[in-house]
């Protein structure tokens, strides 16, 4: 999935079964280590880093509806570890606010080309 993922090609998607965003990445590398290659952490991390810009994980409100609870940020890899910025993380619903770590100037502006509103709140 990864391999396929860092190709080149925008618009790449999958689904991957974690308890929140940041342990997606444990998931992922552990996946990846499992491979016929038997990538070391640190190469999974960069490979995850160039292949993932966002996380989204859902979960459900205390109604049983299914929400958004979480959008996390690819930044980077540090050796074994994703950097990552939570932009959206779990309110006491559940659901996903606005968290104080503002998106990279970069992010912003590729979303902003693609009709993203900053001032707009998350619609869910």
């Amino acid at each position: 999935m990864l391999n396929a993922m860092s190709q080149g090609n925008d618009g790449s998607m999958t689904t991957l079964h974690a308890s929140s965003s940041r342990i997606a990445f444990t998931k992922l590398a552990a996946y990846a280590s499992q491979a016929a290659e038997r990538l070391p952490l640190e190469a999974s991390a960069v490979l995850i880093a160039s292949a993932v810009h966002f996380v989204v994980h859902l979960a459900y409100d205390p109604g049983g509806n299914r929400v958004v609870s979480s959008i996390r940020e690819v930044v980077d890899a540090e050796g074994p570890q994703v950097i990552s910025n939570e932009i959206y993380r779990p309110g006491p619903d559940r659901r996903a606010v606005r968290s104080a770590v503002p998106l990279r100037g970069d992010t912003l502006d590729d979303l902003i080309a693609v009709g993203y509103d900053p001032n707009a709140g998350l619609v869910g």
